[in-house]
């Protein structure tokens, strides 16, 4: 051993299967997720009792730490007291390396946490704003926050080695893990979400792709700050709207050291890369933080103020031309329940967007005024609309010629729907 190095030594506590002195499942695990230790396994005890795992790691600054995984045999679980203070398992060490990390960086929530409700590789949660979901593919992991219409999602995290087992924690983290790097999502009560990246040694790449599943009408763009812009172009305007952002990313090391890290967009492709170097201590924390564009203020005939995180921007009245332009291929919706017939025509889908889509506001205000997230294309608003007819269309059966209102929940938008006279004639987010 040279001069700079030390032995660093964890002592893993768990108890056998009678009968079998092999390792535990988690410390094979934790061997893989950390090629860097060299490992030594020193079994004492007979079959029903204690054995100890000595794992020694040559490195250049001397660790403490205890950790402590199990399993269990029916014939020894209650035949033997053990100390669960010390009992971590892989989704909470992870979740406590995240939690420090944060502690270090000074990061303080936006909003109160929310937890999700889990399905079969899929995460959705439901915040005052609307509906977010996580969905883990063949591909990585999708993230729709604030789910608008858009199936795809806004991004995607391109890790195909991620499992579709995924572990949720008290205060509603989500834990997943790929071949070497583990991911913590968070989402908070505003819409926004976290996705913290845990890189585990130096020998694992250092970048971390995502894919933006941007519309035909939108661009990103790295800030001079460092955070990435989503922006609606209108072309014939000369303009672009803020719609959500990505913040400056930040990356802290175990030490709590800063890591440089930065964004870089090539196409569609978002990247994170962390600058580490010979002083980094692993593993290190890597968090990009998505913030959606939330209206916080109407001022009647001027603008709507929209606030993403510590941005704000201006929506101003839309020129008439931007809704015409956007309607130059609608598709009218002719919904049947029954005998009856409900449609959707140009006229009332001119009239929703310019009272209620920010994009498209004509500066008209009442005392209930209500806006749809920024994001969403014409496309999405209408196929929304067709979706709450499909949830009520039992009712719609019996409708006739009568005004009938209807309040639901489709695709994330919680929605008030009036249709009168065989016509919908509102159609808004509550």
């Amino acid at each position: 051993m040279s001069q700079n190095e030390a032995t660093t030594t964890l002592e893993m506590s768990y108890w056998c299967i009678p009968g079998k002195g092999q390792p535990s499942w988690r410390v094979l695990q934790y061997a893989h997720k950390y090629p860097d230790f060299t490992t030594r396994f020193s079994i004492t005890g007979g079959q029903t009792e204690g054995t100890n795992v000595m794992i020694w790691r040559h490195t250049r600054s001397v660790i403490a730490a205890t950790v402590s995984v199990a399993l269990f045999a029916p014939t020894v679980a209650t035949a033997v007291a053990d100390d669960t203070t010390t009992r971590t398992s892989h989704p909470q060490r992870i979740e406590q390396i995240v939690d420090t990390a944060q502690e270090r960086v000074g990061i303080k929530d936006h909003a109160p946490q929310i937890s999700p409700n889990t399905n079969a590789g899929e995460l959705n949660y439901e915040s005052s704003k609307g509906f977010s979901s996580v969905t883990v593919n063949e591909a990585g992991i999708a993230f729709a926050p604030l789910a608008s219409g858009n199936a795809t999602g806004l991004f995607s995290l391109e890790d195909s080695s991620v499992g579709a087992d995924f572990s949720t924690t008290p205060d509603g983290s989500a834990v997943l893990s790929g071949n070497d790097k583990d991911y913590v999502v968070d989402s908070y009560d505003n819409g926004s979400l976290r996705v913290q990246t845990v890189i585990a040694s130096a020998d694992v790449s250092h970048e971390i792709p995502f894919e933006l599943n941007l519309q035909d009408d939108e661009k990103a763009q790295v800030e001079t700050d460092g955070s990435v812009g989503i922006y609606r172009v209108f072309e014939d305007e000369g303009i672009q709207l803020l719609t959500s952002s990505i913040e400056k990313p930040w990356a802290v090391d175990a030490a709590g050291k800063s890591v440089q890290t930065k964004f870089a967009l090539d196409g569609t492709r978002l990247i994170q890369i962390v600058e580490a170097d010979p002083a980094t201590t692993y593993p290190v924390t890597a968090d990009p933080f998505w913030v959606p564009a939330i209206i916080a203020g109407l001022r009647a005939g001027v603008h709507v103020v929209i606030k993403v995180g510590p941005r704000v921007a201006k929506y101003v009245v839309a020129p008439g031309s931007r809704v015409v332009n956007a309607l130059r291929k609608f598709v009218p919706i002719t919904f049947r329940a029954g005998s009856n017939v409900v449609r959707l025509d140009k006229t009332a889908m001119k009239h929703i967007l310019q009272r209620h889509h920010p994009q498209y506001w004509n500066g008209t205000k009442k005392s209930t005024q209500s806006f749809f997230n920024p994001r969403m294309s014409v496309s999405d608003v209408r196929a929304t609309i067709h979706g709450a007819l499909r949830q009520h269309s039992s009712s719609l059966r019996k409708l006739g010629s009568k005004t009938g209102t209807y309040t639901g929940t489709y695709n994330g938008v919680k929605y008030k729907l009036v249709v009168s006279k065989g016509r919908v004639v509102q159609f808004y987010p509550r």
